[in-house]
């Protein structure tokens, strides 16, 4: 025996948790309360007037779905297709949960009367349709904003066999044991909608994640030709600075002889100009890391922020391009957010390199930002939901998007934690 009202419960838990809806959690969820209560009603007026016992259930079950199905096509974004497939799915389980609990007390060896039956009907009922919703959640919410499709028609049609077996209307294929036909069948079928259901999901995930692949090697191309251009700014400036310098030191020379020391004065003080560019510094003896040190310490020099680093690359089998794409990114996010500090700015940056790991480390004046405290107020069904079934991953800036798929390849972490006044990123890649 399976109790109408815990059937409906299931039932608008699953159009509920299953489709992604237009509007915010707590509304959603008004919504919805009033829906079940609207087929409720309906339901149990239309089970005064029927009088067959075996399709007065089935009935019931139908228009309290259907009375789901109406509102969800105002409140929910999927197409109209999944939204009878849930339909077909609670008479599917109402079906399955009725012959399994039906077959499982007519088994145990001991009397089921009484509280023990009701509980056991209840436990069954909710852990059939728990079960069904956690392994439709991943493919619904991915792709909640499809069109209709042909897989998801067949998917449709086949959710109709569960009930159609579960309510005896093909028992003349079994020639003995029909009970245990009508299971045997109803649950190859379940896990066979299950598997195509949930391949199809991981299958658009494996695109998904290779597109993105794509998209990162595509990345790194374009990254690593702009670390080339900083090299070729820094090399023709350091030619033009060369120049320059020789013009004036003959021109100063020229001047000097005329007795001009305004003249030399004002040489003196552009070529210490030119000496007291960052960007003419050596940082490393590799020019591409130095063409990024060099850029991102002139970009702090103009900002007044006091620069240092420290970078040893010794033994390290990391790929330059991917050094030098870390080291840029995470001395933009620095000079950028220290920029905002109050007070002495600065900035300590160090690369350290073992046989084993290496260690990119950088420490600025800036404050870290708080964690936003999570809450139920304006998030959507779709998002309370990822938020307990979806892998947790910690807050990382957009700025450092690339450096977090290249600590991600090698099994590294990449770590953002602050005080009252140091913000420090520290990205550790295994080797």
């Amino acid at each position: 025996m399976v109790y109408l009202g815990v059937s409906f419960l299931c039932g608008t838990l699953l159009f509920f948790l299953l489709l992604e809806h237009r509007y915010q959690f707590i509304t959603t969820a008004v919504i919805y309360t009033a829906a079940f209560f609207m087929g409720f009603l309906i339901s149990s007026i239309a089970g005064i007037f029927l009088k067959d016992s075996a399709l007065h259930d089935p009935i019931c079950i139908s228009l309290h779905a259907l009375a789901l199905f109406i509102t969800s096509l105002f409140v929910s974004h999927n197409n109209p297709v999944i939204k009878l497939y849930l339909v077909m799915l609670s008479l599917s389980n109402y079906a399955f949960a009725a012959l399994f609990i039906e077959l499982t007390l007519g088994m145990l060896p001991f009397s089921t009367a009484g509280v023990f039956s009701a509980v056991y009907s209840v436990l069954i009922t909710v852990f059939i349709h728990l079960l069904s919703g956690l392994c439709l959640y991943r493919y619904f919410h991915y792709f909640s904003d499809r069109f209709l499709s042909g897989f998801e028609v067949i998917m449709l049609l086949m959710q109709l066999i569960p009930f159609v077996f579960c309510w005896g209307y093909l028992d003349f294929i079994f020639k003995a044991h029909f009970h245990a036909g009508r299971m045997l069948m109803a649950a190859l079928t379940y896990l066979f909608v299950i598997f195509c259901f949930r391949s199809v999901y991981y299958a658009a995930k494996f695109r998904e994640r290779t597109a993105m692949q794509a998209a990162h090697e595509k990345l790194i191309e374009t990254e690593s030709a702009m670390i080339f251009d900083m090299l070729g700014y820094i090399r023709e400036l350091d030619t033009e600075t060369k120049e320059n310098e020789y013009a004036l030191d003959s021109i100063s020379i020229m001047m000097l002889d005329g007795q001009n020391e305004n003249v030399a004065e004002h040489i003196t003080r552009r070529k210490t100009k030119h000496q007291n560019s960052r960007l003419l510094e050596r940082f490393h003896d590799n020019p591409y890391v130095n063409a990024v040190l060099a850029v991102n310490a002139a970009a702090a020099q103009a900002l007044d922020i006091d620069f240092e680093c420290n970078v040893d690359f010794e033994g390290c089998v990391l790929k330059l391009s991917e050094c030098c794409i870390i080291i840029n990114e995470l001395l933009k996010k620095a000079c950028a957010d220290a920029h905002e500090y109050n007070g002495q700015r600065r900035i300590r940056f160090t690369v350290a390199a073992t046989p084993e790991t290496i260690t990119f480390e950088s420490i600025y004046t800036a404050v870290l930002p708080e964690d936003e405290k999570w809450t139920l107020k304006g998030k959507s069904m779709s998002e309370v939901l990822s938020y307990f079934f979806d892998d947790n991953t910690d807050y990382t800036p957009y700025a450092l998007a690339n450096t977090e798929d290249i600590v991600e390849r090698y099994s590294g972490s990449l770590n953002i934690a602050g005080t009252d006044e140091f913000t420090i990123i520290r990205a550790v890649i295994n080797l």
